[in-house]
C-alpha cells in the first residue's frame, strides 16, 4: 500500500513512507519491549522532517531501509534517509 500511494503522489510534494518502531517496552506489552519510546520514536521523526525529494516508497526501521524482498514487494525508494543513496525506479 505504501508503495501503492508514492507512486500516486509522485509528482506531488508528499512522500509516502512506512516506519517500523521496532519492539518498544510500552504498558501493552507489559513493558517487556527492548527498544525504549524515545528510541521507537526517532524512525517517525527522521521521515516527518525529511526534505522535498527526500525518501518515498519505502519501509523503514531503526537501522535504515527495510529490504522489499522481506516484505513481499519490489523495493521502491527514491532520495536519501540515513547516509544510503536510494534509486528511484525507471516507468
Amino acid at each position: 500500500m505504501t508503495v501503492q500511494y508514492a507512486k500516486e503522489l509522485h509528482d506531488s510534494n508528499i512522500l509516502i513512507n512506512a516506519a517500523c518502531p521496532g519492539f518498544v517496552a510500552t504498558d501493552l506489552n507489559g513493558s517487556r519491549g527492548v527498544r525504549t519510546p524515545e528510541q521507537g520514536e526517532a524512525i517517525a521523526i527522521r521521515l516527518a522532517i525529511l526534505s522535498d525529494g527526500g525518501s518515498t516508497g519505502g519501509f523503514f526501521d531503526h537501522a535504515g531501509v527495510v529490504p522489499g524482498d522481506r516484505l513481499g514487494e519490489p523495493d521502491w525508494v527514491g532520495g536519501t534517509l540515513l547516509g544510503q543513496s536510494l534509486a528511484r525506479p525507471t516507468r
